[in-house]
């Protein structure tokens, strides 16, 4: 028999705690977004979600419908399986709109088809809900699989490429509830057109008695999942009530991105061998829904908890885990001239496979860092354009440790860029007269196998070097086996937990990394993929979590007007992956 997540959270915290908290059930919790909107006391809550009170639902509602979500038929109000991913319903049928501005071609068509006049809710949805105390209505989620399986249908008639990795301003829209300490959505039933969507909408019981109990106690114990579980939540439902312009809508977004880079430095430190992997880990950073894990997976994500859990690391010896999925990395920098941003100097690439790094990582991953293979490509044509007014520009000072520079021609920039996102990845002539491990392993491969290496694209502020090269002619979002784009300088904030960006040279200079002739793009671009290592092996350290009167006496210190911010900047940063969400992407940086 299945134990219950009231029955887990019990044996968790305790029976004495657990009824101690239990009892603090009839107080208001603390406001989130629903501060000042008037909510009903906890005790009317309780009331109106009682299982007895039947009051609410139509007839017929509690009728068994098999789907293809669970093992068996689904009651009104049962629990969805731990670790299935869901999207809100109402932002689910407004998906469309988040293509139209970036992504115009095909929109009119897709609009008419399959989303005007109520057209979204012409198919079989399986609707689920969460009421809670925590946010002023109740949220209703469609599974994503369901959702993805709409989206593969629409770019297979229409020729497009929509899908959650790709989609600008998605934050929260891709929701996993891994935590059994925590509410899950409760099923709901079937929908099949509008009028069904409106009849179970109205008849959505609420909160239950069940998942009362589990906040409570988790908010009393500081549980940081209970925390996690509230922002997701509050989250979902500004998605359902408002378009995202809302100052509270913003804050959730910035509440979002934090966690996102938390997650991001996790799956950094699990394809590096030193942080147990997720099984879902590449769907989920593919934008695919994952449905569930093994139990046992489960059990090793709720014990990975955050950062500052992780283990000391033997640098001595190799990675501890297996590298979560054989990735190599790419780390691209790309030089404009700073008069006119369309002519590219130079281009600057660097690769980590991880076949390579069966070795120990030395102190802060220098005997990593040694397998990094740089090249550096100037533009002939735009030899002449140097940058000197806002940088100071080095084209001609690419390390001799790295290698030595390539002339190519604009027009062959498209065909030089692919050839490094393929096998043998960067590898020259120097490289296979000295030949490493994993160089020797993939010379032994045949073609089918070195063609589906999995590829992490690396950057710093990575997003303008993607522009450059897409206007330059290649387009690195068409890559199949590209599984994550990860940005240097988003992986800082979440090691530092500061909200603003650092420079390459800043980033270096913390990590102790020896530096030379940086806007040089091919010393960036190695130097960049050794400020990943660094980032990712010094994020294993344990920190010291800021004390509660130090940030008391800096919000004393503050304008009162300033003083909320202050909060939020500690607030959001203490990610527990949401009870071991490492694998967890909500999305990709947007390609």
């Amino acid at each position: 028999m299945d134990i219950t997540p009231l029955e887990n959270m019990k044996m968790l915290v305790g029976e004495n705690a657990f009824h101690e908290a239990e009892s603090q059930i009839t107080r208001k919790p603390k406001p989130g977004i629903a501060a000042q909107q008037g909510w009903a006391d906890v005790n009317e809550a309780l009331e109106a979600s009682s299982d007895e009170d039947s009051s609410r639902l139509k007839e017929g509602s509690n009728k068994r419908v098999v789907n293809n979500f669970a093992d068996g038929p689904l009651s009104r109000g049962e629990l969805c399986k731990l670790a299935t991913d869901f999207c809100p319903a109402i932002a689910a049928s407004r998906l469309h709109f988040k293509y139209k501005d970036k992504r115009p071609q095909g929109f009119d068509e897709a609009n008419e088809r399959y989303f005007d006049k109520g057209k979204f809710w012409e198919r079989k949805w399986t609707l689920y809900y969460i009421s809670s105390r925590l946010i002023p209505n109740p949220v209703l989620f469609i599974p994503a699989k369901e959702v993805w399986d709409f989206l593969v249908m629409i770019n297979g008639a229409l020729g497009l490429d929509w899908g959650f990795n790709r989609t600008p301003n998605l934050s929260g829209f891709l929701l996993s509830f891994e935590d059994a300490n925590s509410p899950r959505p409760r099923f709901l039933g079937v929908s099949t057109s509008k009028s069904d969507f409106d009849q179970l909408q109205k008849s959505i019981p609420g909160e239950h008695s069940d998942d009362s109990k589990l906040i409570a106690v988790g908010l009393a114990s500081g549980f940081a999942t209970t925390r996690a579980f509230r922002r997701r939540l509050e989250m979902a439902f500004a998605l359902s009530k408002v378009h995202g312009k809302s100052s509270k809508a913003k804050e959730l977004r910035r509440m979002q991105a934090k966690e996102t880079w938390c997650k991001q430095l996790r799956r950094t430190q699990s394809y590096l061998g030193l942080r147990a992997a997720d099984k879902g880990e590449a769907l989920r950073a593919k934008g695919q829904p994952v449905m569930f894990e093994e139990e046992e997976e489960i059990r090793v994500l709720l014990r990975e908890l955050d950062l500052d859990g992780s283990p000391d690391i033997d640098t001595t010896a190799s990675a501890p885990f297996p590298f979560a999925s054989e990735v190599v990395f790419v780390c691209i920098d790309i030089e404009a001239f700073e008069g006119n941003h369309s002519l590219i100097t130079e281009i600057g690439v660097s690769t980590l496979d991880t076949k390579d790094i069966t070795i120990a990582p030395g102190p802060g991953g220098i005997n990593w860092m040694n397998k990094i293979r740089a090249r550096h490509f100037r533009i002939r044509e735009n030899a002449s354009y140097v940058n000197g007014d806002y940088v100071t520009g080095c084209p001609d000072r690419f390390e001799k440790a790295f290698g030595e520079s390539e002339w190519i021609r604009k027009t062959d920039i498209s065909s030089t860029m692919a050839s490094c996102f393929k096998h043998p990845f960067s590898a020259t002539d120097r490289d296979r007269e000295t030949s490493t491990t994993g160089l020797e392993i993939a010379l032994s491969m045949n073609e089918p196998e070195r063609s589906k290496r999995n590829i992490i694209l690396v950057g710093h502020n990575v997003s303008a070097d993607i522009d450059f090269l897409r206007k330059a002619g290649y387009n690195v979002k068409n890559l199949s086996t590209l599984v994550e784009v990860l940005d240097t300088a988003n992986l800082h904030r979440a090691l530092n937990r500061e909200t603003q960006p650092a420079s390459l040279a800043t980033l270096l200079q913390e990590l102790n990394i020896e530096a030379w002739n940086l806007h040089n793009a091919g010393n960036d671009a190695a130097y960049t993929l050794q400020a990943l290592i660094g980032i990712a092996m010094k994020g294993l350290q344990p920190r010291e979590v800021p004390p509660v009167p130090t940030i008391q006496h800096r919000v004393e210190k503050t304008e009162q007007f300033a003083a909320g911010t202050v909060h939020k900047d500690f607030e959001g940063w203490n990610v527990t992956s949401d009870a071991g969400e490492d694998g967890d992407i909500s999305e990709p940086l947007e390609l």
